[in-house]
């Protein structure tokens, strides 16, 4: 099947919502937040070579340090060829490789680090970063960070390290979209400018205002790789995070010599379509169905006010049906009010 890229941001927000749902169990939020960023990352972005060494030599890596958006990053491995589509059938299940936090002793390929200890990626990511350099790997190294792991020291020990050492092969994005698990990251614990504190340990700040604009993500990263130097590219989450995906399919956007490899053929058709074959993710859900109406919750809904605005998008386009919104809806409430002890 082939897929322009908006066309691919819905199949992967589509199974996010198909693998949390099957196992009543994930972050649903997060990874909805960060489709676009992944889907530009992994198909106009990084400079790729087919199959997957860990080594990752002579191409762009990538590292994800905030785990739990799991879904999201084995989606579009899946879709972008690093294995079969059906495995996402296999997400959080004994014995898979889908873990609820990516790891690596399984052997999945795309995952580099295991990461289900929040604050530890961009440590790795310079690592890697200082490791192209010794090689003389002229590639970048790309990191996802969310903004409540910011409040973990050791991502300050490793961003005044990147500066001291002058790690200008890196490009650290940041999802600020103000939430983490406890609520809102200004009540947990406020972290004041991101952009301030970055730019005090002499990194450059490129914001992007709307982190869910594909071609926003994908213009600014192109100047992220131009400037060369440390980047922090905070992607602004309101609280309309994920709604009106309405730019232009993007496939005419490019990142000139930073693109995609086109050897890929099974990935990227000249037309900038995404290939691969039809869609086989386990769509069967629970017989019993229960209409919630979730404006009637007075509790603060962390995860649904960053979901609902996409999920209408998908039942307008056909791609969820009501019964299936209605299940996934029960179990984010399910999940919220147990442990906010509503």
């Amino acid at each position: 099947m082939n897929y322009t890229l908006n066309e691919l941001i819905v199949q992967v927000r589509r199974d996010i919502l198909r693998m949390v749902h099957k196992v009543n169990s994930g972050h649903p939020g997060g990874s909805l937040g960060c489709t676009e960023f992944f889907v530009a990352l992994y198909t106009k972005i990084m400079k790729r070579k087919p199959g997957f060494d860990m080594n990752g030599i002579d191409e762009d890596l990538f590292f994800l340090s905030n785990g739990h958006i799991s879904p999201v990053f084995y989606s579009v491995l899946a879709r972008t060829g690093y294995f079969p589509v059906e495995e996402l059938n296999t997400f959080r299940l004994l014995n898979s490789r889908l873990q609820g936090h990516p790891t690596t002793h399984e052997g999945l390929p795309g995952v580099r680090i295991a990461s289900g200890s929040l604050g530890q990626g961009l440590s790795v990511a310079i690592g890697a970063a200082e490791a192209k350099k010794i090689n003389k790997d002229e590639n970048l190294i790309f990191s996802l960070l969310g903004d409540g792991e910011l409040q973990e020291g050791q991502n300050w020990e490793a961003i005044m390290y990147a500066s001291a050492r002058k790690i200008d092969n890196l490009i650290a994005t940041v999802d600020l979209n103000g939430k983490q698990i406890d609520g809102s990251t200004d009540d947990v614990l406020s972290m004041g400018s991101l952009k301030s504190k970055f730019e005090a340990f002499d990194w450059l700040v490129v914001e992007i205002d709307n982190g869910n604009d594909i071609n926003e993500i994908i213009t600014d990263d192109v100047v992220c790789e131009d400037l060369s130097k440390n980047v922090i590219v905070p992607e602004l989450f309101y609280e309309g995070i994920i709604k009106n995906n309405s730019s232009d399919d993007s496939s005419s956007v490019s990142c000139s010599s930073r693109s995609s490899d086109s050897d890929n053929e099974e990935e990227n058709d000249d037309d900038g379509t995404i290939s691969e074959s039809e869609d086989s993710v386990d769509s069967s859900l629970s017989d019993e169905v229960i209409n919630v109406n979730i404006k009637e919750f007075p509790v603060q809904l962390i995860a649904l006010e960053r979901c609902s605005d996409t999920l209408d998008n998908l039942i307008t386009q056909g791609d969820i049906t009501d019964d299936e919104l209605s299940a996934f809806v029960v179990q984010i409430l399910m999940m919220l009010i147990t442990y906010q002890k509503v």
